[in-house]
């Protein structure tokens, strides 16, 4: 829930005492099997665990493509799976994916819906989602199995930054960095990572037209779970905040976020906030948010 006074002060003390066991962690993982630590041990098996990464997309067209071409490359040898799920019943993105070894599958329309449909099919002991419209960075697979493989937290999401260079951009991707570390609950556009037992333990994301990665992560931390922030960050699009006016995006963002907060159902705050057609799941108005916001085709804001 918001964080406000004294429970926000020490919110920010406990995110940073915790970004600093996740980069011990980091290192204790790091090292050679030989040195005896243990994580080095646990940190092979998880490079070697199997990971299922979950698109939903939604008039992607030809550029599915290039989110594939994108994840291979990250992968380096290890076991990936990829499973992209159209919200469009005829299966439109799907007829243009023509990527070797990806599991395509179309779901009823809806972030949430398509993500669950996703993650039912998965093999993977590891669940990371991501929008088609966001880059993870060179080393994210190997940060994900590093922050896994120390048994602090079972779930997790990468940093943020956007697609743009615009000095109000860059002001709003380091007040979202700032409030994932504080609250702990990241949005699904900066890729969002969790163990499979833990996932389905949970019952999934919501069935809600919006709001469901907030959702599923305030679950998750009232289930006594920790969230772990990494530092390298996930690049992903700032077209709302173009298209809208970035302080007009923002406002929308933080209202819609307030009124999820205060109890107004996400099928009346969908009502208020307009579809992108044709922007990954942008249009569908259920997940993503063109730059880490609360689940629909918005971004993080403060």
């Amino acid at each position: 829930m918001c964080l406000h006074g004294k429970n926000a002060i020490k919110a920010y003390s406990k995110a940073w005492a915790r970004s600093w066991q996740y980069g011990l962690c980091a290192v204790l993982a790091a090292l050679p099997p030989q040195t005896g630590f243990g994580y080095a041990r646990a940190m092979e098996q998880e490079g070697r665990a199997h990971i299922s990464v979950i698109i939903p997309v939604l008039g992607e067209g030809p550029g599915v493509n290039a989110v594939v071409d994108h994840l291979r490359s990250l992968a380096h040898g290890a076991d990936l799976e990829i499973i992209v799920v159209d919200g469009e019943d005829r299966g439109d993105t799907l007829a243009c994916l023509d990527r070797p070894g990806v599991l395509g599958i179309t779901a009823p329309r809806g972030r949430a819906a398509q993500m669950n449909a996703g993650a039912a099919r998965a093999c993977g002991r590891v669940l990371l989602f991501l929008h088609a419209d966001t880059r993870l960075p060179e080393t994210a697979l190997v940060a994900l199995g590093r922050v896994l493989s120390c048994g602090l937290v079972r779930a997790g999401a990468f940093d943020l930054e956007f697609d743009s260079d615009r000095a109000g951009l860059s002001a709003l991707a380091w007040a979202a960095r700032l409030r994932a570390r504080a609250e702990r609950i990241p949005y699904g556009d900066r890729g969002v990572f969790v163990l499979a037992d833990l996932f389905r333990d949970l019952g999934g994301f919501g069935d809600m037209p919006l709001m469901e990665d907030v959702d599923f992560f305030l679950r998750l931390r009232r289930s006594g779970e920790d969230v772990a922030i990494l530092t390298e960050r996930a690049r992903t699009s700032a077209r709302r905040f173009e298209g809208a006016g970035i302080w007009t995006q923002a406002l929308r963002n933080l209202t819609l976020r307030l009124g999820f907060y205060l109890g107004l159902s996400p099928e009346r705050l969908k009502a208020f906030y307009p579809d992108q057609p044709g922007a990954d799941t942008g249009g569908q108005g259920s997940g993503g948010q063109g730059a880490d916001g609360p689940g629909t085709d918005h971004s993080d804001h403060p």
